[in-house]
């Protein structure tokens, strides 16, 4: 556990200075592909593919690997965004894409 404060660890009933889900989302992560404990929170763009469409998902919170750049999304972000994907909300705007074939 991360030591808030003194006057905090001795008084059962003072209020914590910093919300528990900040400490928890901030002492747990961990890069699951080089390890790395640091990291920034960054609003990030997601394109998936939904019955053979692309859909693209604009600013989803994320926290981000300050060493590689992968994104980690909370439970409640990823269940929202399967649920925004799969049309429970409006697209904002549609867009023309260009397809190509690598070979």
């Amino acid at each position: 556990m991360i030591p808030l404060a003194p006057s905090i660890q001795e008084k059962s009933l003072a209020k914590p200075i910093f919300s528990r889900a900040i400490i928890s989302a901030v002492a747990m992560f961990k890069c699951h592909v080089c390890g790395s404990m640091d990291s920034r929170r960054e609003l990030v763009s997601e394109i998936f593919q939904i019955d053979g469409k692309p859909v693209l998902v604009e600013n989803i919170p994320a926290q981000v690997c300050a060493r590689r750049g992968e994104e980690i999304f909370s439970r409640e972000t990823t269940e929202k965004v399967r649920l925004i994907a799969h049309g429970k909300k409006k697209p904002i705007k549609s867009v023309q894409m260009d397809v190509f074939a690598y070979a």
